[in-house]
């Protein structure tokens, strides 16, 4: 099952792919969980326990969550950023009791473009 169709379950693997230079907007519908009053965080690296490449969060607007979705936003400035290759993510829920469920993880493979601007 995918998470981007819709989590019924925590933790659901789901790869991201993305190419240098482009944005990226990925809604996740979450069944089961509720997200109302709850914050997102999101972190890339290259390796577990390496430097964070690129961090997205509800505080810094690169997530959204509106009802029942979850909203991953990447800008083509960011996605720039990122090195080519297969690099590692997860996302993590905080729920208005604070408890923390991680919601989804897997890998975000960045390709070159071609195209340049």
């Amino acid at each position: 099952m995918s998470c981007v169709d819709s989590c019924t379950t925590p933790t659901n693997e789901y790869d991201i792919v993305i190419s240098k230079g482009a944005s990226l907007s990925l809604p996740v519908t979450v069944t089961g969980y509720s997200l109302t009053g709850a914050s997102a965080k999101m972190q890339i690296r290259k390796s577990y326990g390496s430097a964070v490449l690129l961090e997205l969060s509800t505080a810094n607007g690169k997530l959204a969550i509106v009802d029942s979705v979850l909203t991953i936003n990447i800008s083509a400035t960011d996605s720039d950023s990122l090195p080519t290759g297969n690099l590692l993510y997860d996302v993590f829920i905080t729920a208005a009791d604070t408890s923390k469920l991680k919601l989804m993880f897997g890998k975000v493979v960045v390709g070159n473009s071609i195209t340049t601007f």
